[in-house]
């Protein structure tokens, strides 16, 4: 499958995706010190552009018809760190919108920090993208579940050309590992029991366990132990002074490989750039999924209380159950696929070559199972607007 990269960066998305066994074939930033650190370890498909400039952009990105964009528009305008204000740069994020309604990939997946969910320039994004024909699944994973030993929390949305949404949410909860990554599982005894990080408020912890998770990498995280420093009762507790992470080291909390070569940039940049990647395991782990899911290889599970729901309309429990087996094969036939327009999600199943070897009373039977799930998706749809209009009709009558 063919990736195309927007707001690149250093690269930690794309180095996921060709770990998972995807080809970038198109990388773009604005940035020039990072699209150069790019082009050294990456690829040298990297290149500088303005990204709001639709008109330049779209046209080359439409040339290369890739299955695929991803990309993380700059989050600094909705986070904390960022004074929670939309800025020029949250536009961004409505650019980034209108270039895929534009190319059209199957798949779109965009990173960026939990904060951006309730923004107006991810409102903006969403309807251009819901218009495009884009059904979602947003999720919020900590990355630390993926491989990744810092916590980080991330706002992670998936999108696909004619699907339902939450299509793929069962998918990304079973990729976590049961338990979070240490600093200890990712730099091994480089850290010694204890280290430091400088943190972002000065009453927060600054002495970390190596057998937990760090904290959210950052561009100011590299920074020696002050030599007035006086511990605070919820720093980790031990012999020795803590150990101090160099920017190697924090480089690989992010995932990125030892070898990779940062010498064109000052460190500043470095610092920043490390602090804005998608960590290389996160983007792995996201771009895996997906690739099972395109090749057919998993899909969504039934929900429980479609079971009762067909219990409510008369079924017996023996029909329930048939049902659900046959809705279950329905869906491996169609690749996994669980489309949000069921007369397109029945002319898919019917152009399967494996449907069409069946007799046609189990033809008719998966076309049945399909309905009615896609019924009951519709009515689980509905079921906040009718509550909603019941309540303002209760609340109507009692002010009367």
């Amino acid at each position: 499958m063919r990736v195309v990269e927007l707001f690149c960066g250093a690269g930690g998305m794309s180095i996921g995706f060709k770990q998972a066994g995807f080809e970038i074939v198109h990388a773009l930033d604005a940035w020039p010190e990072a699209v150069e650190v790019y082009r050294r370890n990456v690829g040298r498909h990297a290149w500088v552009a303005d990204l709001k400039n639709i008109a330049e952009v779209a046209p080359i990105l439409f040339g290369l018809r890739p299955d695929v964009i991803a990309g993380g528009p700059p989050c600094q305008d909705y986070s904390s760190a960022g004074g929670r204000q939309e800025g020029d740069r949250a536009g961004l994020t409505a650019a980034y919108a209108m270039l895929i309604a534009i190319v059209r990939p199957e798949w779109i997946v965009m990173e960026n920090v939990p904060g951006a969910l309730k923004s107006k320039a991810w409102q903006q994004a969403e309807a251009i993208l819901r218009n495009a024909g884009y059904g979602f699944t947003i999720q919020l994973l900590d990355a630390a579940f993926y491989g990744v030993g810092q916590t980080r929390e991330r706002l992670i949305v998936v999108g696909r050309l004619g699907e339902e949404d939450g299509f793929l949410t069962d998918a990304l909860v079973a990729a976590a590992s049961r338990r979070p990554t240490t600093a200890r599982d990712v730099l091994g005894d480089a850290i010694g029991d204890r280290f430091y990080v400088h943190p972002r408020y000065m009453h927060k912890k600054r002495i970390w366990s190596a057998d937990e998770p760090a904290p959210t990498v950052r561009s100011t995280y590299a920074r020696r132990v002050p030599p007035d420093y006086v511990p605070i009762s919820t720093d980790a507790q031990g012999d020795g002074a803590p150990s101090e992470l160099t920017r190697d080291l924090v480089a690989a909390l992010q995932g990125f490989p030892a070898d990779f070569d940062w010498s064109s940039c000052g460190l500043e940049d470095r610092d920043r750039m490390g602090g804005n990647a998608v960590p290389v395991p996160l983007a792995r782990a996201i771009a895996t999924v997906i690739l099972q899911r395109h090749r057919g290889e998993t899909q969504p599970a039934l929900e429980r209380d479609f079971s009762s729901w067909l219990r409510d309309r008369g079924h017996a429990p023996s029909t329930v159950e048939d049902v659900r087996a046959k809705a279950n094969r329905a869906r491996r036939l169609l690749g996994g696929r669980i489309m949000s327009e069921i007369a397109a999600e029945v002319a898919k199943l019917e152009g399967a070559a494996a449907f069409q070897e069946l007799p046609a009373k189990t033809q008719s039977a998966l076309r049945v199972a399909l309905r009615l799930h896609a019924e009951f998706r519709q009515e689980r749809r509905q079921a906040p607007l009718k509550k909603a209009v019941k309540a303002r009709k209760t609340s109507a009558k009692k002010a009367a």
